[in-house]
Order: structure tokens, then C-alpha cells, then sequence
């Protein structure tokens, strides 16, 4: 723990912020697995209970479930880093953009899922999401599925969210999984991993 304090003061991190804890394990996305959702998570995190969060996520990869997951898809996943990430409190909307169709695998077509407020409800599987296929070419939506969350994306945000998934999938050479929120307007990045087959 003590290894822990030391590290976080290195960082000089806000004391009336509230952060994210998650996992980034070694093997933790790839394109023919994925620990996401694996092991544990803690959003709304004070300052002061960062170092146990921490501890939390990390011996969270020792769980029943990861050695199963492991297990089952013939990986060992040893190690894993724990991620810190300042949470940002009340974004208008959250979602994932897939670059291509993961279900058809259709390299024209991006796949967008978004709610109302942070993207926990979306990962968790709470309610179904606002849901859009678009020809990545000329923009044209393709498919649309209201869902519970009832967000309807302006055409701006979808010329936005297909110009910055092409360029995040040029940056990487993949097609990808990609986490955002929209908080006063302006899109924020919190996660790219390849999408996993």
C-alpha cells in the first residue's frame, strides 16, 4: 500500500476530483480476446480510497472468473496495469463506435451505440442503447434503433464520430472499439482497444 501512496503523490492528483479505476491487463485486448468486463471496475473513486481501489482491481485478476475466461480461451493473462482515469461526472452522452460491423464484419459500415449520461448503463448492459450503422463513405444512415436510451445523434456528431474513428483506426492500424462521452459539447476519448472476433 505504502508503494501505492508513494505513486500517487508522484502524480499530484486533485484532491476534489472523483477518478475511474479499471484494469488494462497484459493481454487484456486483442483481437481474438478480451478481458474488458473481466475483472473489476470503480467509477466515482475519492482521492483518498484510490489506493485500495487499486489493490481491488489488481487482485481482482486472481478471481474465478479470469482464470475461467483464461481457461477457456488458452491465454494466460498474468500481468495487469491498473488504469486512473479522472471520471468525468455528468457527461450529455456516452457510447462506443465500432469501425466496422462487428456482427457482419463489414468494413464500410461503422457501428455507433449511445445513452443519456455516463456510459456504465451501456457497458453493463442496463438498458439498450440508441443504435445507428452508417456508410463510413457517404455518411448515410443505414440502420437506426431508437432503444430505451432514446438519443437521437445530430448529422455534426455522426461526421464527427466516423472522421475521428477513421483517424483513430489509421493511428493504429486496426479497426476499432472506441469509448466516448460528450460532455459540454466536446468529445472526449476514454478507451480504444481492436475489436475482438
Amino acid at each position: 500500500m505504502k508503494i501505492i501512496d508513494r505513486a500517487l503523490k508522484e502524480f499530484d492528483l486533485k484532491e476534489d476530483s472523483v477518478w475511474a479505476v479499471r484494469s488494462s491487463g497484459g493481454l487484456e485486448d486483442s483481437f481474438s480476446t478480451s478481458f474488458a468486463g473481466q475483472n473489476r471496475t470503480y467509477l466515482n473513486v475519492k482521492l483518498k480510497e484510490l489506493p485500495k481501489r487499486v489493490l481491488d482491481v489488481s487482485y481482482s485478476n486472481e478471481s474465478e472468473r479470469v482464470k475461467e475466461y483464461s481457461k477457456r480461451n488458452n491465454v494466460n493473462c498474468d500481468s495487469i496495469n491498473v488504469l486512473i482515469q479522472e471520471m468525468i461526472s455528468s457527461p450529455q452522452i456516452s457510447g462506443v463506435i465500432f469501425t466496422k460491423n462487428p456482427i457482419t464484419n463489414n468494413k464500410n459500415h461503422f457501428v455507433i451505440e449511445v445513452v443519456e449520461g455516463i456510459g456504465e448503463k451501456l457497458m453493463s448492459g442496463k438498458i439498450s442503447p440508441s443504435s445507428y450503422i452508417i456508410n463510413k463513405n457517404n455518411l448515410e444512415v443505414i440502420e437506426f434503433y431508437e432503444g430505451d436510451s432514446k438519443v437521437n445523434l445530430s448529422k455534426n456528431q455522426i461526421k464527427e464520430l466516423v472522421k475521428y474513428g477513421n483517424t483513430i483506426d489509421e493511428m493504429f492500424g486496426w479497426n476499432s472499439d472506441i469509448e466516448f462521452c460528450y460532455n459540454n459539447n466536446k468529445i472526449n476519448f476514454l478507451q480504444v482497444r481492436p475489436i475482438t472476433t
